[in-house]
């Protein structure tokens, strides 16, 4: 194999390379937005049962019933 040939199958190798780190890079970026979107929306689903729980909470903590005793709120 000349030098020549040699040093085009090398450059040719080394753009491939380039190439599979660039994609690598790409895959990690959206890897990393799905995961941030995910976090976000789990957050959003915390927030939101946290005001559900306050509103259900009102003034008392427990749900009377017409017996003599109460049951205390699920949430």
């Amino acid at each position: 194999m000349s030098i020549n040939l040699l040093r085009a199958n090398l450059e040719a190798l080394e753009e491939e390379i380039h190439r599979t780190g660039d994609a690598l890079v790409q895959f990690q970026y959206n890897e990393q937005e799905l995961y941030s979107l995910v976090s976000r929306k789990f957050t959003d689903m915390r927030f939101m049962i946290d005001e559900a729980r306050r509103m259900l909470e009102g003034d008392t903590n427990e749900i009377s019933t017409t017996e003599t005793y109460t049951i205390p709120k699920a949430l």
